[in-house]
């Protein structure tokens, strides 16, 4: 008798459920994070900011080219000295 007064007390697994999903809806539970401005992604946040240049990068990937000659890549070289910042070849015509 003893255990079936004990088996009444104790909650059912529907009511142990509803209860955590009512946690998790109102955000108190701990696993549940929900919705918060402060914890929001931001991609401004996690830009690099990188400090090599366009030419510097442009004469690394260069140096990686197997398949030219030494003059190719002098001209190629003398091309990627002459680009402005924004990637602008910047040579007088005449």
């Amino acid at each position: 008798m003893l255990f079936s007064k004990l088996a009444l007390k104790t909650p059912s697994s529907h009511s142990i459920r509803t209860n955590k999903i009512n946690s998790q809806i109102r955000g108190s539970s701990s696993k549940s994070k929900g919705f918060n401005g402060d914890n929001d992604y931001n991609p401004i946040n996690n830009h690099s900011v990188s400090t090599e240049t366009l030419e510097r990068h442009l004469l690394e990937q260069l140096s990686l080219l197997s398949s030219l000659n030494a003059f190719e890549k002098k001209i190629l070289q003398f091309l990627i000295g002459n680009l402005n910042d924004y990637g602008f070849l910047e040579l007088d015509v005449h």
